[in-house]
């Protein structure tokens, strides 16, 4: 097994990259199903890689060298399902939320059950979506469901609902409805305009980035590939070459500055100091002082009586996370009047300095 990984730029120590800044990559050339590459990056590394933006992609497509066909960490949103009629005047408080699933359905986890079908008893099942079966259109003008005998995948339902003179595949939006079409589709099942087209990636992170191929995701899989370039969905039972991506990377730059200096040098040569807006985060690099006679300058100063990060992540920090301190007992103190500057010392605990001591620093790697 061959593993390609990626790094941009080199120094001494450790960095920290998050979502909004270039990632580190890894190509694992290891024939897995879509779960295993999952699993293999969460023991080895961090996850699945996602992709957030142009730079990314531009990172990712070099790494692979126009490999065909490498899983990604997008999958679909087994929660995510909607109805093919959108329009939001057409439901009631809580009608768009209607389901009637049969005993364990939708059982398509991880696979490529993306459509629903009404079974004979009334019951819905999530089904794969090239299956060809009958199908319910809903009529605006009439306010009423037809049904239609002859066999179509689900996105040729939709197609002919919407073509044919009627408004869309049927929604069901109540127990009443539910009912009137059982009534109609008697011993057979037929598809209905519940769907899952969300994505989402394994490691959490928003899916507001995406690159897609012409046609695709066409609905038949839950799982995504890059094939020469671009996203597809697939079967997630396929085996495929994978790639990994590592989070939560710091970097450790050995110069000694004042903070101001250090501040003016992260930000010119990577993106800023370090800022901490968890524990754990926090906790990864809570060890490296020791091995250092002096302190470390993080992101952390006094602004006027309240402290905040060099680095602010507005958009990026959950509730709370900007506020995120690991004092030294004691600290903050201000014994001298001016120290308006965090450093941390042995142990990981921050520390309140002046301005002008000279320590090395922590620094985040510059987005470019």
């Amino acid at each position: 097994m061959w593993q390609t990984q990626t790094v941009f730029e080199r120094r001494m120590g450790l960095c920290f990259l998050p979502s909004c800044f270039p990632r580190l990559y890894i190509f694992v050339e290891q024939p897995s199903t879509w779960a295993e590459a999952q699993s293999y990056c969460r023991e080895k590394y961090t996850d699945l890689a996602s992709v957030h933006n142009e730079r990314h992609l531009a990172q990712l497509n070099t790494l692979l060298d126009n490999n065909p066909n490498v899983w990604i960490g997008l999958q679909a949103d087994i929660e995510a399902w909607r109805w093919s009629l959108e329009d939001p005047r057409y439901y009631g408080e809580g009608e768009a939320d209607f389901r009637k699933w049969a005993p364990d359905e939708p059982n398509g986890v991880g696979y490529n059950k993306l459509c629903v079908m009404m079974l004979a008893s009334g019951e819905w099942a999530d089904a794969v979506c090239t299956m060809a079966i009958d199908l319910i259109c809903y009529n605006d003008t009439s306010s009423s469901f037809i049904f239609v005998n002859g066999p179509k995948t689900w996105k040729q339902a939709q197609s002919y609902c919407r073509e044919e003179h009627y408004t869309d595949l049927a929604s069901v939006r109540n127990q009443a409805e539910n009912d009137q079409i059982e009534n109609m589709n008697q011993t057979r099942s037929v598809w209905i305009g519940l769907y899952r087209d969300s994505w989402k990636w394994s490691d959490g992170s928003p899916t507001s980035f995406t690159y897609w191929n012409n046609n695709e995701p066409n609905g038949d899989y839950a799982c995504a590939v890059i094939h020469n370039g671009r996203w597809e969905d697939c079967d997630c039972d396929t085996g495929l070459f994978f790639v990994c991506e590592i989070g939560d990377i710091y970097i450790l730059v050995e110069k000694g500055k004042s903070w101001t200096e250090a501040q003016n040098y992260c930000r010119e040569k990577y993106t800023d100091l370090a800022s901490f807006d968890n524990e754990e985060a926090h906790n990864k690099v809570a060890m490296t002082p020791k091995y250092y006679s002096g302190h470390l300058w993080t992101g952390l100063y006094d602004d006027r009586n309240s402290w905040r990060w060099s680095l602010e992540k507005k958009d990026s920090n959950s509730e709370g996370e900007a506020e995120f301190r690991m004092w030294k007992p004691g600290e903050p103190s201000n014994e001298r009047g001016y120290e308006n500057c965090a450093g941390m010392a042995a142990g990981g605990k921050h520390i309140i300095m002046a301005n002008t001591t000279t320590n090395i620093s922590l620094m985040l790697p510059r987005a470019v």
